[in-house]
């Protein structure tokens, strides 16, 4: 009787903790790698609790070309491993396709607010790929890098 009941119970078990992982792990790519705007609609209203007192700098726009769009696509990898978003201040705010005017999508874009800066001084980012370029901006608020963004692309 105990070698049935672990016949049926171990795999059953197995089975469950295997179908847990892989879909959970599915959900989650479904959910960051969404081409529909539910990611934006989803974060809260633009206050973040922060005020641009906290940090006091102009906000930036830089872009660099790279050989190939892979490098590219390595190089937003890298500023994105490496921004501290692990951070209990920091947040992920939306991972999308980046789009040109036709819509037609060119590359990758990120939102986040870093919080790993000097005495917990939080920062609004925006990094994307178009192609072979690799662009970014930080400013104090995500308002502020947002109306960077639109006015230079």
């Amino acid at each position: 009787m105990r070698r049935i009941v672990f016949t049926i119970a171990v795999p059953l078990i197995a089975l469950l903790l295997v179908s847990g992982w892989y879909f959970g792990a599915r959900l989650a790519d479904a959910y960051l790698d969404t081409e529909s705007d539910a990611l934006r609609r989803s974060v809260p209203p633009v206050d973040w609790g922060f005020g641009s007192d906290e940090v006091n700098f102009e906000p930036t726009y830089s872009c660099q070309e790279f050989r190939s769009v892979a490098d590219a696509k390595r190089a937003l990898g890298k500023r994105y491993n490496n921004a501290g978003l692990g951070c209990y201040n920091s947040r992920l705010i939306v991972r999308e396709p980046k789009l040109n005017r036709e819509g037609q999508r060119v590359g990758l874009r990120i939102e986040a607010i870093i919080g790993c800066g000097i005495e917990g001084q939080r920062f609004a980012v925006i990094w994307w790929t178009e192609g072979r370029r690799f662009c970014r901006i930080e400013a104090p608020l995500i308002t502020q890098a947002e109306a960077l963004e639109k006015i230079r692309t």
